[in-house]
């Protein structure tokens, strides 16, 4: 080995952690940076001749170091305070970067508390990506726009996942699917009668819940589909009867009268139907009942997933950030698949 060369900066055994981490592969790459000392900051462009002046950009009272820009600057600091994060190492003043980073990568927080771990490095990047578009685009973004950034960057991050285990769960089970499990095609409502599959999604995590739903006719044809985040839920099952509600909700609206509800919880079908009894989940039924009233008729089916899945796709598939609602007029393109073999 050429005594010459020297490894860069930081602790490696800290640096061996971050390759481990469950999240995106830039945050991996910034984090290694970012402890290895090759952001260019402004001490670090200063020491290799690229700028006179390394004070900090938000502040310019003190030079900005990375310890600087992402824990001790008054713009860090309020971030921190404000996130929720019950480490008070991070928002001390006088403890070193490393430390902290240290202490955030080994702490017992990603086991217990993910969601905060998780934001806790998203914010990392966020005050990364609102320092440089005040340097290079003399934008300032507020802390707390940089706060809630990095919080529907862990959402979306969390979406995603989800929707690929589901993905992968999907091809695991079609291929140990048994024959008599066959899915069969989607059965066409009678005529004047609009059918709406409905799906609910719950995060065990986050509790949060999403909906995913589409209608077609009497003849097959799709008439809109639509995702909506719903309130937090307790369970899945919750959150099945919450997306059965919004899809009544929106097919009341659109001024449909016979409608078939059909989603894939055999508990919400058998509920509704007054065919088991569950006084846990009284305020759901009587919300269901409430909206079942307004119909003209209104039918509750039951469905195995593998005879939902466009709307099991549509309540998992990601939203982006501050949007809970949307509506797709014509067929999107993550379910054209599915929609295709219903046909």
């Amino acid at each position: 080995m050429d005594p010459e060369i020297q490894p860069p900066p930081g602790k490696a055994e800290i640096k061996a952690k971050i390759w481990k981490l469950k999240t995106a592969p830039k945050i991996k790459h910034f984090l290694w940076k970012l402890l290895s000392g090759a952001l260019a900051t402004g001490d670090n462009l200063k020491r290799r001749h690229i700028r006179n002046h390394p004070q900090c950009h938000r502040c310019c009272q003190e030079d900005e170091t990375s310890q600087h820009l992402f824990f001790d600057c008054f713009y860090a600091q309020q971030v921190w305070r404000a996130s929720g994060i019950p480490h008070q190492e991070l928002r001390t003043t006088g403890i070193t970067m490393e430390t902290k980073m240290e202490l955030l990568l080994s702490s017992c927080l990603a086991n217990r508390q993910p969601q905060l771990f998780n934001l806790a490095i998203w914010i990392l990047w966020r005050l990364w990506k609102s320092r440089n578009q005040l340097v290079f685009q003399q934008k300032s973004i507020s802390w707390q726009n940089t706060l809630q950034r990095a919080r529907n960057d862990v959402q979306e991050w969390e979406d995603t996942n989800t929707y690929v285990q589901s993905l992968n769960q999907q091809v695991h089970s079609s291929r140990h699917q048994q024959p008599t499990m066959a899915r069969t095609k989607w059965q066409r409502p009678p005529s004047t009668w609009i059918k709406y599959n409905y799906d609910g999604a719950f995060n065990h995590q986050t509790r949060n819940a999403k909906a995913g739903w589409l209608m077609r006719d009497e003849n097959g044809v799709y008439m809109g589909s639509g995702q909506a985040i719903g309130s937090t839920t307790s369970d899945s099952l919750e959150s099945e009867f919450q997306a059965l509600i919004i899809a009544m909700q929106h097919a009341w609206s659109q001024g449909y009268r016979k409608v078939i509800f059909e989603g894939d919880s055999k508990q919400v079908e058998e509920l509704m139907n007054n065919e088991k009894l569950n006084f846990g989940r009284f305020n759901w039924i009587r919300e269901g009942r409430f909206w079942q009233k307004r119909f003209e008729e209104a039918v509750f089916k039951w469905v195995p997933r593998t005879n939902n899945q466009p709307a099991d796709i549509l309540a998992k598939h990601h939203l982006q950030p501050n949007q809970s609602f949307k509506f797709h007029y014509y067929v999107p393109a993550f379910i054209t698949s599915t929609l295709y073999y219903d046909h």
